[in-house]
């Protein structure tokens, strides 16, 4: 994410998120640069490998990745560089896949002269992409409305 990129990488305008939250204090290999960019999150609820609530990230017996701050916490994070306060837009993403045990809720700021930041919450989501929504074409839409 634009905190922790590379210094060439740097001119990165916005970062899509797949599953993963923003390292904890206690596992940062870099520091951060401190600049609001639009940020668009996918995370379960359910994620057994990177948890929505923070804690340990776990890739099998014996491999870890450290430390991340929860999703609510990554998402204010970039919030709050980018000076929201207050309530979000939410929205609750139509359940077209009855058996998969997922509801989706969308999680929205968006200010004239400020960039976007969104979540998307899926409940009961794994460490998967959700079935209710392409989540390319999500990234696709939110970082057209950026340029």
């Amino acid at each position: 994410m634009r905190c922790f990129l590379p210094q060439h990488d740097r001119k990165v305008t916005f970062w899509p998120v797949f599953i993963a939250n923003l390292p904890d204090s206690t596992n940062l290999d870099c520091v951060p640069v401190g600049k609001a960019i639009p940020m668009l999150i996918i995370n379960g609820t359910a994620d057994n490998v990177n948890p929505y609530d923070g804690g340990m990230v776990n890739l099998g017996p014996g491999k870890s990745m450290g430390a991340v701050r929860s999703t609510d916490r990554t998402f204010a994070y970039w919030a709050n560089l980018a000076g929201y306060t207050g309530l979000t837009t939410e929205e609750k993403i139509p359940d077209i896949t009855l058996t998969d045990n997922q509801t989706i809720e969308r999680y929205t700021y968006r200010a004239t002269g400020k960039p976007d930041i969104e979540l998307l919450k899926v409940n009961g989501g794994k460490h998967g992409y959700p079935r209710d929504l392409d989540p390319h074409l999500e990234a696709l839409s939110f970082f057209e409305r950026q340029m």
